[in-house]
């Protein structure tokens, strides 16, 4: 789950709408306000929420007594109560699809919050303008008595192998929540990935309950949404274009860069992102891109090799022909070139959705979506990508703006089918800031079969 900070300013209101609180804290300074949240999906309901953490935080423990019957005890039981000494609001908003938050009042119930951090939303106008930390009281299970030792031993060996089994499959349930926290955690917080092209990471939480385990990412808010639908809503100029691509590529760039340690901070690994695409790229309000999402993301630490790491991971639409071939040649630079063919795809998103040719401009679509459909199998993918090579399509009016034409040439060197023939994504970076400067409008000379001076100029791109 993402919490998201921010205002809703661009969404549409609508009489009756949620009302929440908003509280956020940009470059020092702070900003509270009543956000209306539009609820725009039936299925997926709106709430407010609050973020906070706890300082200097004391503790008193109150345990009830033990009452014995027949020399067992009946009933124990204790309640941690905390009271915090300072309290810090860290956010305050709206967001969707609060499926846990029934309450009419803002409260955590958390026993404990992980480095002092507690949440808690509720569903009503305003609920979340206070909140409250109530922490359930713990019980301890009742001892059952045991009546004749010898009698019940069938059952002690029963419950000991039945034990063991459960301690086995407990074992095994922890490290597989170990490495899924692992994986939420460990690429936001390693050095230097604090970028204005790599989504920004706040902070995180693990809920647990008796039948599941959350993991809880609160991250910084991109007004516009996924560039995928963005682009579905929108066409986009040349200038939009250039910045939108330009941000993008830096973002990816950096994220596969390896950037030496100094004194203060430590060393910045190449990372290959491994699911590349429109959905994973967030617009800011100015439309300068970030990327998002690295739960599949891997990390190439200088002296280790990546091991036999499953390659075929992503989304069946972005993989290049040798991931759905599966003949992956498991060193870095071949995972980075996996994510260079999926940037080329994204800006065939981008070019299909400009108006800068002057042209009609289609619906959007995915790639491969005109030629296979909105859900191609791995088969369809592996017969077209892998065997005929298939690409999608540049249309004609493309290549009418010079700087259309550099980007496609420049899509077409990201999804070449010779993985080792691909730019790099600092290639890229380099040639889409060389684009940026052609005219935001491309002009045409009449044809002029008179030795007279030209009389009319038409202009394409206004």
């Amino acid at each position: 789950l993402i919490v998201v900070k921010g205002s809703l300013s661009h969404a549409r209101l609508a009489e009756g709408s949620l009302k929440c609180v908003s509280y956020q804290c940009k470059d020092g300074e702070c900003k509270e306000g009543i956000d209306v949240c539009e609820d725009t999906e039936p299925d997926r309901p709106v709430g407010c929420f609050v973020v906070w953490t706890t300082n200097n935080v004391t503790s008193k423990q109150q345990t009830g007594n033990q009452v014995e019957s027949d020399c067992r005890p009946i009933q124990i039981f204790c309640s941690i109560y905390r009271i915090p000494d300072e309290v810090n609001v860290t956010l305050k908003g709206c967001f969707m699809n609060p499926t846990e938050c029934n309450n009419t009042e803002c409260i955590d119930t958390t026993a404990n919050s992980k480095k002092n951090l507690n949440y808690c939303c509720c569903r009503g106008s305003l609920c979340n303008r206070e909140h409250k930390w109530i922490p359930e009281a713990t019980k301890a299970p009742e001892v059952l008595p045991s009546a004749n030792p010898e009698s019940n031993l069938p059952l002690v060996l029963s419950l000991t192998i039945v034990s063991f089994f459960a301690a086995f499959l407990l074992m095994s349930w922890v490290y597989c929540m170990h490495h899924k926290q692992a994986m939420f955690n460990e690429i936001p917080t390693l050095p230097r990935m604090n970028h204005p092209n790599i989504l920004e990471f706040i902070g995180c939480e693990k809920r647990m309950d008796m039948a599941s385990t959350d993991f809880w990412l609160i991250t910084a808010y991109c007004e516009n949404g996924s560039l995928c639908d963005f682009l579905k809503a929108h066409t986009v100029s040349w200038t939009e274009l250039c910045k939108i691509a330009t941000t993008m590529a830096r973002g990816l760039t950096h994220l596969h860069e390896e950037i030496q340690g100094s004194r203060t901070d430590g060393l910045k690994p190449s990372i290959a992102h491994r699911d590349f695409k429109s959905k994973n790229v967030l617009l800011k309000a100015d439309l300068t891109a970030c990327i998002a999402d690295f739960g599949l993301a891997l990390v190439f630490t200088p002296g280790k090799s990546c091991g036999d790491t499953h390659g075929q991971v992503g989304t069946r639409r972005y993989m290049a022909p040798e991931v759905l071939e599966g003949a992956i040649n498991f060193t870095r630079d071949a995972f980075l070139r996996i994510d260079v063919y999926a940037c080329g795809l994204v800006l065939w998103e981008l070019v299909s959705r400009c108006t800068v040719h002057g042209g009609p401009v289609d619906e959007y679509r995915l790639p491969f979506e005109a030629e296979l459909g909105p859900h191609p199998t791995l088969e369809e993918m592996q017969e077209n990508v892998v065997m005929k090579k298939l690409r999608p399509r540049i249309f004609d009016p493309w290549r009418h703006h010079a700087g259309l034409i550099a980007i496609c040439e420049t899509m077409e060197d990201c999804w070449d089918h010779d993985a080792e023939a691909r730019l790099s994504s600092s290639c890229v970076l380099e040639r889409l800031l060389q684009y940026a400067r052609f005219p935001t409008r491309q002009f045409f000379v009449a044809t002029n079969t008179t030795n007279e001076l030209p009389t009319k100029l038409a202009t394409e791109g206004l």
